[in-house]
């Protein structure tokens, strides 16, 4: 018989389809003890596998930067209708058709990263010039940034390799950005790359239409309860934009940004922003083509930086090596093909640096220990440290930063974190 894992690459290229959600953490989700029941996520899941200790940055810009590129990244960009960004190969130009076969890319919604790499080139077509060819329903950042101000008051811009432009939109954006996807879904031909990226759940905390909600969901109270119908109507469109998506010749992921904001966490200045679990552990399910015995939990300790590989695997059978693809990312796809596998690495690397005043660096081990480095004053040296035993200590509130018998653990992840800095 021929192995699994060679069988599956034997097959031809699967779609691939990435949902980025925007703001939520895995403990949102009912799928991980959470409060927030998505049925359609938690369907891909019972076809799929799910990633139960997955960790990505605590915010948006350096997530999406290690998702696109599968390196560790702790600093991030501004909106693209700044100034130019360097140019770091991304997913899509792995998926270029000299390096894999001839993929069609496309990203819907936010992009986040940058200007146009290319002084003087147009900055709508900052994704074009990372190897997309189409970028639709596009947001430079945030809809609030670039001269947008809300969900319907959008800077909407639409670009590809000779033509782009950008205008405010008053569509309401999850709906443009699922009509689209499901346009440009049904005219492009196989095997295609999708990256799809809705504004929610992130602030301005709304009520959704009723049109992008389940029937008869009752929406709770306060902010909280908004932001728990935002999840919910990305999860409805999720489920409206997969019915598209064959998952016999597709593989679909779904990976969260970064976690919960701490207007609406339990514990504010344990969320968003910060590199306690609220703000970094999110959720990343794997369902389609290369998974076996679907319905799994996987307790691997994985990163963002992980699902570059395994896609580009997926598509090809093979990760490039070499300049520019020396990578830090690690492919799942033996998870998703159910064969023994040892954990994939022994660290991960979460943090953001944002200016001048929040540096929040940390190290998690596979044992469940965890090292942050705090630099308040932006000095590139931590001020402050602080140790967590996740595993006897999960709300982490006992720093054993001082405990004599965690010395040799604390050195071996400050020598770690200092060799993974970018």
């Amino acid at each position: 018989m021929i192995p699994l894992i060679l069988s599956l690459l034997l097959q031809a290229p699967p779609d691939i389809v990435v949902f980025v959600l925007d703001d939520v953490a895995a403990a949102d989700l009912a799928l991980y003890g959470g409060p927030i029941s998505c049925p359609n996520i938690e369907a891909l899941a019972g076809s799929g596998v799910t990633f139960t200790r997955a960790y990505a940055n605590p915010t948006c810009a350096p997530s999406r930067r290690s998702l696109l590129t599968g390196h560790w990244w702790v600093t991030g960009n501004g909106p693209p209708c700044a100034a130019a960004d360097a140019h770091t190969p991304t997913l899509a130009e792995a998926f270029l058709p000299e390096a894999l076969p001839a993929y069609t890319s496309g990203l819907i919604g936010k992009w986040h990263l940058g200007g146009n790499p290319y002084s003087g080139l147009p900055w709508e077509k900052a994704p074009i010039a990372h190897g997309f060819d189409i970028w639709t329903a596009g947001m430079p950042a945030n809809v609030q940034e670039c001269g947008g101000a809300s969900y319907t008051s959008w800077l909407e811009v639409t670009a590809d390799a000779s033509l782009y432009s950008s205008v405010i939109s008053t569509a309401y954006e999850p709906s443009r950005s699922k009509t689209l996807f499901l346009q440009g879904w049904a005219v492009s031909s196989s095997p295609r790359l999708a990256v799809v990226n809705l504004n929610l759940a992130h602030a301005p905390f709304h009520v959704p239409p009723a049109s992008v909600l389940p029937s008869g969901y009752q929406v709770g109270q306060g902010n909280r309860g908004k932001f728990e119908a935002m999840v919910v109507a990305y999860d409805h469109l999720i489920g409206q934009m997969l019915a598209a998506v064959d998952l016999e010749c597709s593989l679909v992921v779904v990976v969260g940004d970064n976690g919960t904001p701490p207007p609406v966490a339990p514990a504010q200045d344990k969320a968003k922003g910060t590199t306690f679990e609220r703000g970094v552990r999110v959720p990343l399910v794997m369902a389609g083509l290369p998974v076996n015995a679907p319905g799994r939990s996987e307790s691997a300790l994985v990163h963002l930086v992980d699902i570059w590989a395994t896609l580009v695997e997926a598509g090809s059978g093979s990760v490039p090596g070499g300049s520019p693809y020396e990578l830090v990312g690690k492919s799942l796809m033996p998870y998703l093909a159910g064969i023994d596998h040892p954990c994939p690495r022994e660290w991960v690397l979460v943090g953001s640096r944002w200016g001048s005043a929040d540096g929040d660096i940390a190290s998690v081990r596979v044992d469940g220990t965890k090292l942050r480095n705090l630099d308040a004053d932006g000095d590139g040296v931590a001020e402050t440290l602080e140790y967590y035993d996740l595993v006897a200590d999960p709300g982490e509130t006992t720093n054993l930063i001082s405990d004599p018998a965690r010395g040799m653990e604390i050195v071996e992840h400050m020598a770690w974190t200092a060799s993974a800095l970018p």
